[in-house]
């Protein structure tokens, strides 16, 4: 227990570190840094210093949180009352306790600290956890929820039990306020199938947590935080459906966004752009070859490599599992599937222009992959050499390269344009 605190706090402490040295502060105040993935961080700096409160509908908590670490940063050295440094440090905290808490997840699956501080920190270095840690946006303190709600469906699929479905729907409905589009999160009650002990309380007990935490937390915040009348909150929350570019432009939420075109853009940036980083003004290109650098495409290609070999040792899991009626792998390999596949569709849908922007959303999908397969392989290989050093030599490799990478090609090239 105390290495693993001792690990958690070095893991924090070194990436929040990382995050918050990245990309400078001034980069997030920059209108012109907005053509990069349409990334909001200098509308939100710049909609707070004029009071408007324009898109809150959409990320409720997120603002709220924003507000009061503004209005209490004063005695806190590195923040000094900026309203900046205040909601970047929402992005780092939440950055870098996201990799704490995949940690914890990949110790209890792998029970071994050195896959699993390694499967963290491959997370923590994707391009988009790493961006979204380092500047202003909604994203991360929404993946980390997220996150925090796959952690409970592990669990209430290993050990189901009311406790535990109860925080697999609190913790769906805290992403809801954090970003409302965690709608999709509902794929995780898929977990509570895979038992049929106490099946309808556990089902029943989730779903009124994630009402409690999600839809009557929204009411209440809104109403209080925002004084929407009680009447006017289920209106005031669709608010993204008056926005111009879905109800003037017809940019939003149409029915033809959902053209090959796209759903392959949205795709590559969910699967390859989000974790290797192409070059700067690529990610709209649905061509991984000329996206891509020389050497990026040895790193893409490695990280394909020991991203299907997680998937195929995931795979001999579910058959095996299925052949001893043990439903618990599959379920979960199939909710890695549809968290995935439920995103591409949504984004494709939704907001097809610049798909780098949610495409963070489904790294902990990846992350989830990759963990499956590395505690498949070491029950093939127990005991083997292959298992004491191929695979950490594996996932060193693909985390050191991932980071390198996206600090070649993410990092450095957007400090220039703080």
């Amino acid at each position: 227990m105390k290495k693993t605190v001792i690990i958690g706090v070095l893991l924090f402490i070194a990436t929040t570190t990382v995050y918050w040295k990245s990309i400078p502060h001034s980069f997030n105040t920059i209108y012109e840094n907005r053509r990069f993935f349409d990334s909001d961080g200098e509308f939100i700096v710049r909609q707070y210093r004029e009071g408007k409160i324009f898109t809150h509908n959409d990320h409720l908590l997120y603002h709220i949180l924003g507000k009061a670490v503004q209005q209490h940063s004063g005695a806190i050295p590195s923040l000094k009352g900026d309203m900046v440094r205040s909601h970047k440090a929402l992005s780092v905290v939440a950055g870098g306790l996201g990799v704490v808490l995949f940690y914890l997840i990949g110790l209890s699956m792998t029970s071994r600290h050195v896959p699993a501080v390694l499967g963290a920190l491959f997370a923590g270095g994707c391009a988009g956890w790493w961006f979204f840690s380092s500047t202003i946006d909604t994203y991360l303190p929404c993946v980390l929820a997220s996150s925090a709600a796959l952690g409970a469906a592990i669990l209430v699929i290993k050990k189901p039990s009311l406790q535990a479905s109860a925080a697999l729907g609190a913790l769906v409905g805290l992403a809801f306020l954090l970003r409302s589009d965690s709608v999709l999160l509902a794929v995780l009650g898929l977990s509570l199938l895979s038992r049929r002990e106490n099946i309808l309380p556990r089902i029943g007990v989730a779903a009124a947590a994630a009402i409690v935490v999600g839809v009557v937390g929204y009411f209440v915040l809104a109403h209080t935080c925002y004084g929407v009348a009680w009447g006017d909150v289920p209106q005031w929350a669709l608010g993204a459906l008056q926005r111009p570019e879905a109800s003037q432009k017809q940019l939003w939420g149409l029915a033809k966004n959902l053209s090959r075109h796209n759903v392959v853009k949205v795709l590559v940036n969910h699967i390859c752009y989000t974790a290797v980083f192409p070059q700067l003004p690529t990610t709209h290109w649905t061509n991984i070859a000329k996206a891509y650098s020389p050497p990026g495409i040895a790193v893409l290609s490695f990280y394909a490599v020991v991203m299907f070999a997680a998937g195929g040792y995931a795979l001999s899991r579910i058959r095996s599992g299925i052949r001893d009626r043990n439903w618990a792998v599959l379920i979960l390999s199939v909710t890695v599937f549809l968290w995935v596949a439920i995103r591409i569709l949504f984004y494709s849908w939704w907001e097809p222009r610049d798909p780098f922007l949610f495409a963070t959303m489904t790294i902990p999908a990846i992350w989830l992959m990759l963990m499956l397969g590395v505690q498949q392989a070491y029950l093939v290989h127990e005991g083997s050499r292959a298992s004491e050093w191929g695979i950490p030599v594996a996932l060193f490799l693909l985390t050191s390269l991932v980071w390198i990478h996206n600090l070649r090609l993410l990092v450095i090239p957007l400090r220039d344009f703080a």
